[in-house]
């Protein structure tokens, strides 16, 4: 049983996270039991929908330097090679993993492999589109983006990392020993670093289904009453086109702030030997 991450909200908080984010991010910890300080019983992260892995980015009035700016965000979404993330994916597991162009897990409804919102070069990169996406926010030579890293993704930072630099984009792991002043050291393992410009997140859900897996995504990005999150509240149960379509519209407009960027998707895993014989299942629909 992988060990409990006690998520210290309060240090996040008092680095100007919001309390939104702070607490999708700390639901959906990569692999391992979660349990928010002083919320009672840990919560155990699923996996039947399969997982995505993406970066996160706080909200754009909470940040400052590049990543506050649309267009950053969209060259480090433009610049990936998603080919060579799923690679490094698939290395470290679990199962098998496929480039990412949306945010819909592989077992969901509302998954579409064949939807592109933003160009990425048949997932090797457009680094055309990245680089006028620098020119257009002011930083045409590239910039320095602070990722905070959970354990047991190093290829996949080392892939993250040599497909930005093509156009100027250093990525460096967030320091947890180098908090912000009024910050104290300490923050755990895996837990979303107070210095960090994003965060790179196995996203999984906590329960089946369209509404609980944007649940947590919509939350941090829609106000109450807001179209998405009307959307999200939507009762579509029961009607499986209804669910898909609803996925898909979350999806495309979660895409189009720019909060998360797709990076690898989960195509297969392989449950525990008492389910279905121990074998690799394939997550699709």
């Amino acid at each position: 049983m992988a060990a409990e991450r006690r998520i210290d909200l309060p240090v996040l908080l008092r680095a100007g996270w919001p309390l939104r984010t702070v607490v999708a991010l700390a639901m959906c910890a990569a692999g391992a039991a979660t349990c928010l300080m002083g919320c009672g019983q840990p919560i155990q992260p699923q996996t039947g929908s399969g997982a995505v892995l993406m970066l996160a980015f706080p909200e754009p009035d909470q940040g400052s330097g590049p990543l506050a700016d649309d267009d950053c965000r969209l060259a480090v979404f433009t610049a990936l090679d998603r080919g060579s993330m799923a690679r490094a994916a698939s290395a470290e597991g679990p199962g098998a993993w496929g480039p990412a162009f949306s945010l819909s897990s592989s077992g969901l409804a509302s998954f579409d492999p064949d939807y592109r919102q933003y160009p990425d070069g048949e997932g090797a990169g457009d680094l055309e589109a990245a680089r006028a996406a620098l020119r257009a926010c002011g930083q045409p030579d590239g910039f320095v983006m602070r990722v905070d890293v959970p354990p047991g993704r190093a290829a996949v930072l080392d892939a993250l990392r040599s497909g930005l630099a093509r156009v100027g984009i250093t990525v460096r792991p967030a320091a947890a020993d180098d908090p912000p002043d009024g910050v104290p050291d300490g923050v755990p393992d895996g837990v979303p670093d107070a210095t960090a410009d994003a965060v790179l997140m196995d996203y999984r859900p906590l329960e089946p289904g369209v509404p609980a897996y944007f649940g947590p995504l919509v939350a941090d990005v829609a106000a109450p009453g807001s179209e998405m999150d009307q959307l999200l509240k939507a009762d579509t149960s029961g009607e499986a086109g209804l669910e898909r379509e609803q996925g898909r519209m979350l999806d495309r407009m979660l895409l189009s702030t720019l909060r998360y960027v797709p990076l690898a998707v989960q195509r297969s895993v392989r449950p525990a030997a008492a389910e279905v014989g121990g074998e690799e299942v394939d997550l699709q629909p």
